[in-house]
C-alpha cells in the first residue's frame, strides 16, 4: 500500500468547496474507472490530508524514466480526454484533474504499454508555489498517430467482422475498418486477435493510420504436362475457379503452379462447399476441389504424339502429241520432267507419246511437284491436282509453217508504134532462168511478172505477133518505131 500524506497548510483546494469531495469522487469514478483512471479517496486526519493507494506496484510519474514518460503521459492526456467528455457541462470536469505536481499521479503497467492510473490529491494545489508542468511537457515529446484496423480476404474487407482488441470485443463497421478513435502515442502496443483465434500484437508506427490483416487461406494447383513421355514445355493451358479464367504456359520441366484463395463466409470462416477447380489442356480436361488450407491440387496430363498417316501412292499418266500444222510428226523426241526424274520419249506415227510416274504424297505435304514436258526450244509445266489416285495430264505442241514471204514482182508495158499500151495482146517473154514464159497484157497493155523469175539487172525480152483479128478489135497507132517498156 502507498500512502501519501500532507499538512493543511502545504495543500489547498483548488476545486469548488460547493460539494464535498465525497461528492465528486462518486460523480468521477464510474466514468473514469471505465478508462483506467481512478481518483483516489481522500481521507482526513488531525491536520492532514491523506490519500492511500492499495498495492505497491504504483510508480510516481515524477519517478518514471524519461523513455517511459512520453508514453506515460500520452496515455494520461487520451484519458483525461475522454473523461472530461463524457462528463459533459460537469462544472467540476476541469478542477479535479488539478494536482499540485505530478508526483501525485501514479501509474502501473497493466500489458502491452497499456496503463492504469490513480490520482492523488486532486482537486489541490500548492499553498507556497506554483503547479508542476512536467506532464505537458513530456505530451508534446512523441508523436502521435491515427489507428485504422481492416481484415481482409483475397484483397476483400470484411464488414461488421467481431475480433478482439486488448482483451476487449469490437467489430469493424460497415466499410470494413475499425476506427481506434483519437490519436495514440507512436510505439504503443495493442493485441489484436483474429476470427481464427491468432494473437498478433499491433505496434503503432509513425505516419502509418492503417494496419491491415490478410486472413485469406490459400491452396495451391499444379498442372504438369507430359508429351510422349518427356516434359511439354510451354504448353498453354486454361485454369478456372470461381468465375474466374487464367491462363497458364508450362516452364522447361513441364509445369505450372498457381496459389488459389480459398472461398470463406461474411465471418471469415471457410464454406464447407469449395468451388471446382478445372483445367483444360489441349483436347483434355480434369476437374478437382479443394477442401482445405494449403492443400496441393496435382494435375497431370500426359499426351501421345499421334502416328503420321501412311502416304498414299499417286500415279501420273503423262501424254504428249507434236504435229505440225496439225499433222502428226513421227519419231519426234521430247524430254518429260516430274519430282527430280527426266525421261526421254519419242513420238509414234501419230506423233504421240507418253510416260507414267509414281509418288507418295504425304498428309500436309507443302509443296507438290509439277510436270514439265519439252521440246525443241518450248517448255510447258503442269501442276497435278493429286485429287485422285491416278491422274493423266496432256500436253500438245504444235508447230505452225510460217506463210513465204510476199512476191516481189517486175511490171512492164507493151505499146504500140504510136505509144499507146497494146491491151489483151498474147505475148511471150523470154528470161534466162525460165526460158519462154507465155503471157497475156491486161487491159492497159501492162504485165507483171515475179522477180525472181530473172536474173539481177536482166533486161526485158518480149516477142508477140499482131494478128489481124486482134488489128479489126483494137486500134494500132503508127508514126513510130514500136516501143518496148
Amino acid at each position: 500500500m502507498i500512502n501519501e500524506k500532507h499538512k493543511l497548510g502545504v495543500l489547498l483546494p483548488k476545486i469548488s468547496k460547493q460539494r464535498s469531495f465525497d461528492f465528486y469522487c462518486s460523480s468521477v469514478n464510474p466514468v473514469a474507472q471505465k478508462y483506467g483512471v481512478t481518483f483516489v479517496e481522500m481521507l482526513t486526519g488531525a491536520g492532514y490530508y491523506q490519500w492511500r493507494l492499495n498495492g505497491d506496484d504504483w510508480i510516481k510519474f515524477s519517478d518514471a524514466s524519461d523513455n517511459v514518460k512520453p508514453f506515460v503521459a500520452q496515455q494520461y492526456e487520451d484519458k483525461k480526454y475522454k473523461i472530461k467528455a463524457e462528463l459533459g457541462n460537469a462544472f467540476f470536469k476541469d478542477d479535479i484533474f488539478v494536482v499540485p505536481d505530478e508526483s501525485f499521479i501514479f501509474y502501473r503497467e497493466k500489458e502491452n504499454s497499456n496503463y492504469e492510473f490513480a490520482i492523488a490529491a486532486w482537486g489541490f494545489k500548492y499553498s507556497n508555489r506554483p503547479m508542476g508542468g512536467e506532464l505537458d511537457y513530456w505530451v508534446q515529446k512523441i508523436p502521435m498517430q491515427d489507428v485504422n484496423i481492416a481484415f481482409v480476404w483475397n484483397g476483400e474487407k470484411f464488414p461488421n467482422l467481431d475480433f478482439w482488441f486488448n482483451n476487449l470485443p469490437k467489430k469493424t463497421e460497415k466499410d470494413g475498418w475499425f476506427h481506434l478513435g483519437g490519436k495514440v502515442p507512436v510505439g504503443t502496443k495493442y493485441n489484436v486477435v483474429t476470427p481464427e483465434k491468432i494473437s498478433e500484437v499491433l505496434v503503432v508506427e509513425q505516419e502509418k493510420a492503417d494496419y491491415i490483416y490478410d486472413l485469406t487461406q490459400y491452396f495451391e494447383v499444379e498442372i504438369a504436362a507430359v508429351l510422349d513421355g518427356n516434359p511439354l514445355e510451354g504448353q498453354v493451358c486454361e485454369l478456372y475457379y470461381n468465375q474466374n479464367t487464367e491462363n497458364l504456359s508450362t516452364d522447361s520441366n513441364g509445369k505450372v503452379s498457381l496459389r488459389l484463395p480459398l472461398v470463406c463466409d461474411n465471418k471469415a470462416q471457410l464454406k464447407p462447399q469449395q468451388p471446382f477447380v478445372k483445367v483444360l489442356c489441349r483436347e483434355d480436361s480434369q476437374e478437382q476441389t479443394p477442401t482445405s488450407k494449403d492443400e496441393k491440387l496435382l494435375f497431370n496430363f500426359e499426351f501421345i504424339s499421334p502416328k503420321p498417316p501412311e502416304p498414299e501412292t499417286k500415279t501420273i499418266n503423262v501424254e504428249v502429241e507434236i504435229c505440225r500444222d496439225e499433222a502428226p510428226i513421227p519419231n519426234a523426241e521430247c524430254t518429260i520432267s516430274f519430282n527430280g526424274e527426266n525421261r526421254s520419249v519419242f513420238t509414234d506415227d501419230n506423233g504421240k507419246a507418253s510416260a507414267q510416274f509414281s509418288i507418295e504424297i504425304n498428309e500436309n505435304q507443302a509443296e507438290l511437284p509439277s510436270v514439265s514436258v519439252v521440246y525443241g526450244e518450248k517448255t510447258e509445266s503442269q501442276y497435278p491436282s493429286f485429287n485422285n489416285n491416278e491422274e493423266t495430264l496432256y500436253f500438245k505442241f504444235d508447230k505452225t509453217t510460217p506463210p513465204p514471204p510476199p512476191v516481189e514482182y517486175v511490171s512492164f508495158k507493151v505499146l504500140d508504134y504510136g505509144g499507146y499500151p497494146m491491151p489483151d495482146l498474147d505475148i511471150v517473154l523470154t528470161t534466162k532462168l525460165k526460158g519462154e514464159i507465155p503471157l497475156k497484157t491486161d487491159s492497159e497493155g501492162g504485165c507483171k511478172v515475179p522477180k525472181d523469175w530473172l536474173e539481177d539487172k536482166e533486161k526485158i525480152n518480149v516477142k508477140f505477133t499482131v494478128s489481124d483479128e486482134y488489128q479489126k478489135t483494137h486500134d494500132i497507132h503508127s508514126g513510130k518505131k514500136r516501143k518496148k517498156k
